[in-house]
């Protein structure tokens, strides 16, 4: 959607695993492409859904800011609770912060 809507702007998907499907209707939007790691320097990062189900998710988001332009930002929103089976549980007690 956001490849769709600001067509100016250029969208990496980083997904090391993307499915077929996922990378099929990128495919359908010139600006928008699949990447394995972040690469370059960005101007905003998502990650919804992502930080629960790593190892050591502080370290993650530490690193990939580092790609972040002067005064980029970063939107992150997870769910350190046990509600779905492959959520760490040794990230739970990062629900409380």
């Amino acid at each position: 959607m956001v490849g769709s809507d600001m067509p100016a702007v250029q969208v990496e998907v980083v997904e090391p695993h993307p499915h077929p499907a996922a990378v099929a209707l990128a495919e359908e939007t010139p600006n928008v492409r699949y990447v394995s790691e972040l690469t370059g320097e960005y101007d905003l990062l998502i990650a919804t859904d992502v930080y629960e189900h790593v190892p050591d998710p502080i370290s993650l988001a530490f690193s990939t800011a580092s790609h972040l332009s002067i005064g980029g930002r970063y939107l992150i929103a997870n769910c350190f609770s046990p509600v779905i089976a492959c959520h760490l549980p040794q990230l739970f007690h990062l629900s409380i912060g």
